[in-house]
């Protein structure tokens, strides 16, 4: 287990996705429409070389190339080794999921996106300075020349690319990618530096700096249960999973009816439904837990949050729990996105600095948090912990999350007890002069 799995990344990126000026599109919808056809065309010779060679770029020869020229005459050759590097992935993305045939990877007969290299398009600003523009434009390369589409942007995402275009923070701009949905949209892609200073504490702690821990749990009931603690009750963050479980069970059963109609075309919506609103709801839980760590943490007092996650998985899932799992549990929780939470998480801590610690999970959910028992009861029906020791009882996801946030900053004091310098960690209280002592019960909202 990598406890710090920041440690050697050198830029982390993030998605911008930007609607495009319909107007804009409807007088360049030839050349558009043409640049989706000839790029389709591209990936489809691909896809079909990919069953005979390696899922890397030097796998293939020159007359693969040539075939590819010929089916895109009007693509310079940065996009369509565009179109290579993006048939690679979904080959890669399908052969891990096991759904690779002998007759490759599905296609579409018109890809309903297009991959754009740095080279293939380019920001411009429709102001006199950059500061000054309040809408930016994108200059994108076609078969039949470069086309021009405004961006329709909101507070959010102007800044970032006005950013990227002055250069500041060391913002890049990478691939892009023109996407139908319904209506042409792009997605770009920025990378940012990561600072190893910051993000992999114990290579070189920041002298004089105060860590603030924030435990994360992410269970089933409560999607993700954030603590910091000593923040009093600013410092807990509860998401909930009920809707969203629902949500997927709601759609296992029309999936089995589809099936058993034999209905594959409203199997395979289904499915994609729910990969869409399984996506959204890690993106938004994961964006909650940043939002909570800027909020306890005061820069100007020179704090600095510090994420602690479990490194959780089904087989640690079955061997924390006492209560014998039953089938239906047990496939729940193979198909709970775990790895998808942690990983947009550790994305957006990279983005914002902040640096993350893994920690194992065994005993979290059974320690307690007024006296640091382990032999608290944990009553399953109604989520709650109680401690026959001193009598605290709380949420169970809650305790779950003290004590992960306690068992990454004892970590992390011990990689860097030897270190040079000046070195501050948050006082281990449960929730402030306000918040719950022992006996006390915090429960979900």
């Amino acid at each position: 287990m990598n406890r710090y799995p920041l440690s050697g990344k050198t830029y982390t990126f993030k998605t911008i996705g930007c609607r495009l000026d319909q107007a804009d599109v409807a007088a360049n919808r030839v050349a558009i429409d043409e640049l989706f056809r000839q790029f389709a065309a591209v990936m489809g010779v691909f896809r079909r070389l990919m069953p005979v060679r390696a899922p890397f770029r030097k796998a293939f020869r020159m007359e693969d190339f040539a075939a590819a020229r010929a089916a895109g005459p009007g693509l310079k050759v940065d996009t369509r080794m565009a179109a290579l590097d993006k048939t690679i992935e979904m080959w890669r993305s399908f052969e891990a999921k096991g759904k690779v045939g002998k007759a490759g990877i599905p296609g579409h007969p018109e890809a309903p996106f297009v991959r754009l290299s740095r080279r293939s398009y380019s920001l411009a600003a429709s102001g006199p300075t950059i500061v000054e523009c309040k809408k930016l434009g994108v200059s994108i390369d076609t078969p039949r020349g470069p086309v021009r589409l405004g961006l329709l942007g909101d507070g959010y995402q102007v800044p970032i690319l006005q950013k990227v275009l002055r250069g500041d923070g060391g913002l890049i701009r990478c691939f892009a990618e023109l996407v139908w949905r319904p209506e042409l949209a792009i997605d770009i892609h920025i990378g940012r530096p990561v600072d190893p200073a910051v993000c992999w504490l114990p290579e070189s702690p920041l002298p004089g700096i105060i860590y603030i821990a924030i435990g994360v749990d992410i269970g089933v009931r409560n999607l993700v249960v954030a603590v910091a603690p000593g923040k009093g009750m600013k410092g807990v963050l509860f998401v909930k999973g009920g809707r969203w479980r629902e949500f997927r069970r709601h759609n296992a059963r029309l999936r089995a009816a589809a099936r058993v109609r034999g209905d594959m075309d409203a199997w395979k919506a289904s499915r994609e439904a729910e990969g869409r609103h399984t996506m959204d709801a890690a993106h938004k839980a994961s964006h909650d837990v940043i939002e909570l760590a800027r909020r306890v943490a005061d820069r100007r007092a020179k704090e600095l949050p510090v994420i602690i996650i479990e490194d959780l998985d089904f087989d640690d899932m079955a061997i924390k729990d006492t209560a014998p799992l039953k089938a239906d549990m047990a496939a729940e929780l193979r198909e709970w996105p775990f790895a998808l939470i942690r990983k947009l998480l550790i994305e957006k801590a990279a983005w914002e600095g902040f640096p993350v610690i893994v920690v194992p999970p065994a005993g979290t959910s059974m320690s307690c948090p007024g006296c640091g028992s382990l032999d608290a009861v944990r009553r399953y029906d109604v989520h709650r912990l109680v401690c026959p020791d001193c009598g605290y009882r709380a949420n169970d996801d809650y305790c779950a999350a003290v004590a992960i946030a306690r068992r990454g900053m004892a970590a992390l004091m011990e990689d860097i007890h030897n270190a040079s310098g000046t070195f501050h960690h948050h006082i281990d209280e449960l929730c402030g002069a306000n918040g719950p002592t022992d006996g006390g019960a915090v429960d979900a909202p």
